[in-house]
């Protein structure tokens, strides 16, 4: 058989070689697809961290005069066992302990492995809240995120 000049069409090794190429290509965008889901999901974790920070500010501020003279609010770092329905009212003390219960409540189910704590000097108060950040695929080190909030009132 004699091969012409002009030849036209693909060898196989060419065939070969493209789909080598393209199947490369393809990995490159599945790992890029895994890495921005994690981002994502770590992405909401520091927005929701965001949104219960707030929500604790919201809380100290509604209940000033207790967050500046009580010592529920200042050095919580986690719930209480009692907790009052505040449905038919209660002392302001009552009330910022049902906050602090509340909050503790929301971060746990809301974030994962979370966490908060307050601490206050003065009139300022600082909100942290915690959590673990979504372990990459690749198996590097599982990171803590943190999100500090000062409050001043």
């Amino acid at each position: 058989m004699k091969l012409s000049g002009n030849q036209k069409g693909f060898s196989l090794l060419e065939v070969l070689i493209a789909l080598v190429v393209f199947s490369i290509g393809m990995l490159g965008l599945l790992a890029l697809q895994s890495s921005s889901t994690v981002t994502l999901s770590n992405s909401q974790s520091l927005s929701d961290a965001v949104v219960l920070a707030q929500d604790m500010a919201d809380r100290l501020r509604a209940n000033s005069d207790e967050a500046l003279t009580g010592a529920v609010y200042n050095g919580a770092s986690a719930a209480s066992e009692s907790s009052k329905n505040c449905a038919s009212g209660c002392s302001a003390a009552e009330r910022a302990q049902k906050d602090v219960n509340d909050w503790f409540g929301d971060i746990t189910t809301q974030l994962p492995g979370g966490g908060g704590s307050l601490s206050r000097t003065g009139s300022a108060f600082i909100v942290s809240v915690t959590w673990q950040d979504r372990q990459r695929e690749d198996g590097a080190a599982t990171v803590n995120g943190r999100f500090d909030l000062r409050v001043e009132l």
